[in-house]
């Protein structure tokens, strides 16, 4: 049993905690975080043991009721990989702390590519991460982009990529944030959206803008891909239908709105509603000759969740092949399609 550490419980680091909990060969050997918080009170109530930064923060911490194993540096020793979701900044300085104790560890999306020198998302380069001993998963923008266009890739040779970010103003519960009563374009070029797309699929040639608007539900992408020969709209559907994680959803029955499809996974009884999947619109999908653009929506909180479980299991070896590595996550975590062609990977 693969003993993960998780270094933050915020939005993604629960997330990851819950998804780590569910497989059945690994268990959460501990969670670490700074503040007192009822957030962080959950640690407890999930009966994740619950290590503190500091004898300060320990000390924050039992003082609100929360009961306290030892701190970071106590658990660490005892982890075989870290997975830090902590807030940007923090996470820079405890990767010296992962180096100088030789651990494996996994940081996320708002860290910079360089601080790793390997970007992961699960189904583009799985196997380039097997027995690598650091990584960053992509953002959940990247993170669905990169889902996008390998299930585009397997329905011909693309010529270009050109994506529309329209981002949520803030996470729900970053309140001090948003929502804007504002549209606020990123400005001075490209969005960083399509540089970071190129740190896992090098070879696709692709640009990107984004803005951003007052809404805290999700992230809308707007695609338009340019293949080299005439591509039709059915086998758009059929690459979708069968690439794990993705899924196709309808304005004419009743999705019309990002509220929509995240009232859909409230339907399905989805922990905290979450959406693992990239949702595209299928009747937003136009072919013109060789173009196509497609409208699909990213649930930012929950999207890289099932990319950091696969990323334990490359890193340490558990599982060499991605079709059985992926399609383990995706069941463990009630994600897994029966129609999706897990083999292909």
């Amino acid at each position: 049993m693969v003993k993960v550490l998780g270094v933050g419980y915020g939005v993604v680091g629960k997330r990851v905690a819950d998804a780590v909990a569910l497989q059945d060969d690994m268990e959460v050997c501990g969670v670490v975080d700074v503040a007192p918080t009822s957030l962080v009170a959950v640690a407890n109530e999930r009966k994740f043991p619950l290590y503190g930064t500091s004898p300060e923060a320990i000390a924050q911490m039992r003082k609100n009721g929360l009961k306290v194993e030892g701190t970071f540096s106590d658990i660490l020793k005892d982890a075989d990989i870290v997975v830090d979701t902590a807030p940007t900044g923090v996470t820079a300085k405890n990767v010296l702390l992962y180096e100088e104790a030789r651990k494996p560890f996994i940081i996320n999306g708002g860290e910079k590519h360089e601080t790793t020198g390997f970007s992961f998302s699960s189904l583009a380069n799985y196997r380039e991460a097997v027995g690598i001993k650091k990584t960053r998963i992509v953002s959940c923008n990247t993170t669905a982009i990169c889902r996008v266009l390998v299930a585009l890739k397997s329905a011909g040779v693309m010529d270009d990529v050109y994506v529309n970010i329209v981002r949520r103003g803030a996470d729900p519960v970053k309140t001090s944030s948003g929502p804007i009563n504002a549209i606020i374009p990123v400005l001075g070029g490209f969005s960083h959206h399509a540089p970071d797309v190129k740190t896992v699929m090098p070879d696709i040639r692709i640009s990107s803008a984004a803005v951003k608007v007052s809404s805290t539900l999700s992230h809308i992408h707007i695609l338009k891909v340019t293949y080299k020969s005439p591509i039709n709209k059915t086998a758009l559907v059929e690459a979708f239908e069968k690439t794990p994680r993705i899924i196709l959803v309808s304005g004419e029955k009743g999705i019309t709105s990002n509220a929509h499809v995240l009232e859909l996974f409230r339907d399905k009884l989805r922990p905290r509603n979450d959406m693992w999947e990239v949702a595209i619109w299928e009747d937003s999908i136009s072919v013109e000759e060789n173009t196509a653009v497609l409208i699909y929506c990213v649930h930012m909180e929950a999207i890289a969740v099932p990319e950091n479980v696969d990323a334990i299991r490359a890193m340490l070896g558990i599982e060499k092949n991605p079709a059985i590595a992926i399609s383990k996550t995706d069941k463990a975590m009630g994600l897994y399609q029966e129609n999706a062609n897990y083999d292909k990977l």
